[in-house]
């Protein structure tokens, strides 16, 4: 296991053992999404899509949200991914929008035949 004062990297270059750099790290991840891309179905073109355009970035704004959504305590999850504002991390919290789509799909439509699934 490793210590708190531990700095050797996760992730070393095959050439000579250095740490890798962000930008390597995202031309990975890059080249990961886009193989599983291409191993969707041909109808999910749009998954497709935003899978090819998936960084480590995207990956960084995932798991904010996983850790908001799994409980975690905001200000927790906002020390742990370094946010200096609170509203930063707060963006991340989708209950509020997530209620008011429920609610919204209570409307039933006239041409739609009652209510939704």
């Amino acid at each position: 296991m490793p210590r708190r004062d531990d700095a050797t990297p996760i992730l070393v270059s095959v050439k000579d053992g250095s740490p890798i750099t962000a930008r390597r790290l995202n031309q990975i991840l890059k080249k990961i999404f886009s193989a599983a891309a291409d191993l969707l179905p041909a109808d999910a073109e749009h998954k497709k899509e935003k899978l090819r355009a998936a960084s480590a970035h995207w990956g960084r704004h995932t798991g904010i949200t996983a850790k908001l959504d799994s409980g975690i305590d905001e200000r927790y999850v906002q020390k742990d991914v370094r946010h200096t504002d609170a509203r930063t991390t707060q963006r991340y919290i989708h209950e509020e929008e997530e209620r008011w789509h429920d609610e919204a799909q209570k409307q039933r439509l006239p041409w739609a035949g009652g209510k939704p699934d």
